[in-house]
């Protein structure tokens, strides 16, 4: 249908395109007949007669109602929701944003002009928080969703947002939602219909990838990238969601790190975050420099208590598994020391104890380990098991204690054993252990068993 010239609902005159054809609705500038609405505006109209796309745009219509007054998100000052044509066509009113779209930055972003990358991405994740703080998930993030509005951003286009008051979520299920290059693995495998936050994240961490190389975002490259963005793109855009940040927040925390490393700000904390991203980066990629991570176990010693802990729950899982080898192994201690801090916090959720007692577990059986640091690793193994109530750390524990073949080990242990009387220890049958000074110490700390029976 040929719009331009034509007055929609008796009051908004169609004067010219504006932009492209957007999928299931169009965009064109209008004068306002009644004349209260003097600014330049905008009429998006939905030209689709598919009932499935009626909804989606009413979706959005009230979506945007919701965010009424809030300058993170695309403002609506008319709409008509039921407007009839021949057929139904909702509409609604917004202002006109002459700076367009993200896509309009791409020149400045990808020159390395890291505080404008900052400020953008930042801002990008503001109006992204205002959706999620009400449950509301966008499913197709994109830069070209994103206006310029002055010196701040706003989110658009709402068309796929599910809305959790809706009475009418999506009921089919269609690869073809989302956009090609930006939508999560999920969206195919049925996940678009229960859409959450790491679906909105995932996109997301693409869109920062799009506006900072001018590439495809199907696939990702390190090309031209510094490694702390590049660290922080990759768990956005996680195959697994399980893997990627888990909320905005968590991102924003990982952004702040990647920038100060980058920009040299924060001292000594900022190198050691620095080290951490590309100690992350190079395991992600199935590699490790020996001496960038002596380097990081040197100055994680140097770090109040709080950084240490937070830094220690950001390594890599494959840490474990390179810090028992030549030459880093030297500075095992070191690091055990470190670690003992965020254990012995008990600051950390009761599951995590298990991933404690699977990572000492890596240090205890290294032969080539000296004995006290095997003890050590087995102490700190029991000990968040015991702190956390963890029967699955408590399983690892006893096994560990159990597959001991060595008298000298056995003898070391023999202390902790009488230590740690924990119930999940003195369980532990003696005849199934291999060291006879462990099962000397299991029967001494054996409860004495008494009659209940009187003669």
């Amino acid at each position: 249908m040929n719009w331009i010239g034509s007055v929609i609902d008796d009051r908004y005159r169609v004067d010219n395109i504006c932009g492209s054809h957007r999928g299931m609705s169009e965009l064109f500038f209008v004068t306002d007949l009644k004349k209260q609405l003097n600014e330049r505006i905008v009429l998006k109209i939905c030209t689709q007669e598919d009932d499935e796309y009626i909804k989606r745009f009413r979706r959005e219509i009230r979506i945007l109602n919701d965010f009424q007054g809030n300058s993170r998100v695309v403002q609506v000052l008319d709409s008509n929701p039921d407007y009839m044509l021949d057929t139904p066509a909702p509409y609604f009113v917004m202002k006109y944003y002459p700076k367009g779209d993200l896509t309009q930055l791409i020149p400045n972003l990808i020159n390395n002009n890291y505080q404008f990358q900052e400020n953008i991405f930042n801002q990008m994740i503001f109006c992204l928080s205002e959706l999620h703080a009400r449950n509301v998930f966008h499913r197709d993030i994109k830069p070209q969703n994103f206006l310029i509005d002055g010196s701040n951003i706003v989110i658009s286009d709402f068309g796929l947002g599910v809305d959790p008051n809706s009475a009418s979520k999506f009921t089919t299920i269609s690869t073809s939602w989302g956009t090609k290059g930006y939508a999560p693995p999920e969206y195919y495998t049925g996940g678009f219909k229960n859409s959450v936050a790491v679906s909105d994240i995932f996109m997301l961490g693409k869109s920062f990838y799009n506006l900072i190389t001018n590439r495809n975002p199907t696939f990702l490259s390190s090309d031209n990238i510094s490694p702390p963005i590049y660290h922080v793109i990759t768990r956005c855009c996680n195959q697994h969601k399980e893997n990627r940040y888990q909320n905005l927040v968590q991102l924003q925390q990982d952004l702040k790190i990647a920038f100060d490393a980058i920009l040299n700000r924060g001292g000594e904390i900022g190198t050691i975050n620095q080290l951490l991203i590309n100690i992350n980066t190079k395991f992600s990629n199935g590699g490790y420099d020996s001496s960038e991570i002596i380097e990081f176990i040197k100055k994680l010693s140097l770090l109040n208590n709080n950084d240490k802990i937070r830094v220690i729950y950001e390594l890599h899982e494959n840490i474990f598994t390179v810090v028992t080898q030549n030459p880093i192994n030297g500075f095992l201690s070191q690091f055990m020391d470190s670690y003992s801090i965020m254990v012995e916090s008990h600051d950390y959720a009761w599951s995590y104890a298990e991933t404690i007692a699977i990572n000492m577990e890596t240090v205890f059986y290294n032969n080539y380990i000296a004995t006290e640091i095997r003890v050590k690793a087995l102490v700190l193994a029991i000990t968040a098991a015991n702190l956390m109530n963890r029967f699955a750390a408590m399983d690892i524990c006893s096994s560990m204690i159990m597959n001991i073949d060595n008298e000298k080990l056995g003898l070391a242990v023999y202390p902790v054993i009488q230590n740690n009387a924990h119930t999940f220890i003195s369980n532990i049958e003696p005849s199934n252990c291999r060291s006879d000074a462990v099962r000397q110490a299991l029967i001494a700390i054996k409860p004495k068993e008494t009659s209940s029976f009187s003669f």
